[in-house]
């Protein structure tokens, strides 16, 4: 099997942190931690194997992923916080060949939080590279 989730994750933690320094970018994430906002959770929400390109012995050699991504900010202008780390996340994803399939803003049930949730998806090898 093929799995790039902790790859997704590294990368936009490296990435994310030269413009947000204090960002939390990770696959596990409790919302009751208050000192990790801004948040960025990261989890692989789709894993197949992309029948086409099988091998004789049925070696997977791509799978198609799907990785939801949920940015989580707090306080003062959370929205436009909570826009700002999404529309570098994809750019980020763009620029390696992630095609976003959704973005929406979800109730979290505080006045003072924001939560958006946004879907890409890739055809990776099992070599690592990314094609649309």
């Amino acid at each position: 099997m093929i799995d790039f989730e902790d790859n997704v994750v590294d990368y936009l933690s490296r990435n994310l942190e030269k413009e947000f320094p204090k960002i939390n970018v990770t696959s596990e994430f409790s919302i009751n931690d208050e000192s990790t906002f801004p948040t960025v959770l990261v989890y692989e929400m789709d894993n197949y194997t992309y029948t086409p390109t099988l091998d004789s012995s049925l070696r997977e050699n791509h799978a198609r992923c799907v990785y939801q991504i949920e940015v989580y900010t707090k306080g003062n202008r959370s929205k436009s916080k909570a826009k700002k780390i999404l529309s570098s996340i994809d750019s980020l994803l763009e620029l390696h060949g992630f095609i976003r399939q959704i973005k929406t803003r979800m109730e979290t049930g505080y006045t003072d939080m924001t939560r958006y949730v946004a879907r890409y998806q890739a055809l990776i090898s099992n070599d690592g590279l990314i094609y649309r």
